[in-house]
């Protein structure tokens, strides 16, 4: 019976320390408490990266840059067509139009 206390104990300490850092504690404490012993969990957790420090860093660097008056970097512009859909768009629209003049020809 103490064995499963420590053993629980452990795992919820597993699922804070998680939660504290970015990571999905509730699925930590499962994870540690059935799956592996709550000893390997925390060491896992302690080593995956730190979620939280990384979002923090980032909104640090886009304040900065924010501050700095160039702002956060704009999404890159979209690719030209390439011959194939160009092709491909003129085709189409060579059959629209033709449909287009049928349909006109057949209404008379």
């Amino acid at each position: 019976m103490l064995l499963f206390i420590f053993w629980f104990t452990l795992a919820i300490i597993v699922g804070v320390v998680a939660n504290s850092r970015g990571r999905n504690g509730w699925g930590w404490f499962f994870l540690s408490a059935l799956l592996l012993s709550p000893l390997l969990g925390l060491i896992l957790v302690l080593c995956l990266t730190n979620l939280k420090k990384l979002a923090l860093e980032k909104q640090r660097h886009d304040e900065i840059l924010t501050a700095l008056g160039a702002g956060p970097l704009p999404p890159p512009p979209p690719l030209p067509p390439t011959n194939d859909e160009w092709e491909i768009e003129q085709r189409v629209k060579d059959i629209k139009r033709e449909l287009a003049s049928y349909q006109r020809s057949n209404r008379s």
